[in-house]
């Protein structure tokens, strides 16, 4: 059955390997001829070279797509296909022992000849004639029976094969429908972890943001006051200058004046009170400036985590 569809098949593949081979040889004088010609010739040739090219990488495309699938089909039906040598072997058995029956029979056939042979010159010896036709008769039904049994026994064999042969594809029917089962569960499975995924993905990036609007207000409140303390800082600054122009006219005039009451010791304690407060917002603001910058790199290491994190999910 299968050997016409095997012949177009081998014909086809033959007929597909004559033309590639010559589109082949085709195909080379093309681009010998556009490597010798000119460089203005070689733009006008440059698109039908080409598109022979592509012409012929689609035909090698289909040829090996056509000898892909006779492979595939042919080897479909003869992995599908039982297994012969039981059945063969069973027949090679049973034509043995018909050829042996047979040879018995022709045996037979021959004594009886010779038996007839000798009843003709001897009249006398009709009851072993007799004797002998009913034995070929006996011999001949026990042949009729032999063949018999062996032609029920070619048909049980046949049956038990077409039974076995139809189990076999029903047992690969539900494995198919087990794979096909599985197959459906697998997707289900992914598609919910997908799901999970996005989700997932959705909320990190929603900290990520809150995280970093909270970051920016916390070095936002910082910036503010470290300004604060930068403004108030010029402000003592300016207040320790005046006190020491205050100071200097002050020592001016009580040199000028003995009985006027010196009030150095007053503007010095205030001007060293200033100082302290200057020097204890100095630490202040380079404590805040140290708070600021372990700040800054803490955001931008979990800024880093939550990227990482987020390129992981």
């Amino acid at each position: 059955k299968e050997r016409s569809g095997l012949d177009e098949q081998g014909l086809k593949i033959a007929e597909n390997q004559e033309t590639s081979q010559k589109n082949r040889r085709r195909l080379a004088e093309n681009t010998r001829d556009f490597k010798k010609a000119s460089p203005d010739d070689k733009l006008s040739l440059f698109n039908s070279l080409l598109k022979s090219y592509q012409e012929e990488v689609d035909n090698l495309t289909k040829r090996a797509k056509f000898g892909e699938n006779a492979f595939l089909n042919i080897y479909q039906k003869l992995y599908e296909a039982p297994d012969p040598y039981p059945a063969l072997a069973s027949m090679a058995d049973q034509d043995q022992k018909l050829s042996e029956l047979e040879t018995e029979n022709r045996k037979m056939k021959l004594e009886l000849e010779e038996y007839r042979a000798e009843s003709a010159h001897l009249k006398n010896q009709q009851a072993t004639i007799r004797r002998l036709e009913e034995r070929n008769r006996q011999l001949e039904q026990q042949m009729e029976e032999k063949v018999r049994e062996m032609v029920e026994m070619k048909q049980r064999s046949l049956a038990e094969d077409s039974q076995k042969t139809l189990e076999a594809l029903k047992d690969r029917e539900r494995a198919l429908q087990d794979q096909l089962r599985q197959a459906t569960e697998s997707v289900k499975n992914m598609q919910k972890l997908h799901e999970s995924a996005q989700s997932q993905l959705f909320e990190l990036r929603t900290q990520s943001e809150e995280d970093r609007t909270a970051k920016e207000a916390e070095v936002s409140l910082l910036m503010d006051e470290v300004e604060r303390a930068q403004s108030r800082l010029v402000s003592l600054e300016r207040e320790k200058g005046d006190l020491r122009s205050q100071l200097q006219t002050t020592n001016e005039d009580t040199s000028n004046n003995s009985d006027y009451m010196d009030p150095s010791d007053i503007l010095e304690s205030s001007l060293n009170a200033k100082e302290k407060i200057i020097s204890e917002l100095n630490a202040e603001l380079r404590n805040i400036e140290s708070t600021l910058s372990s700040e800054k790199e803490m955001h931008v290491n979990e800024v880093k985590k939550l990227t990482a994190l987020l390129s992981e999910k």
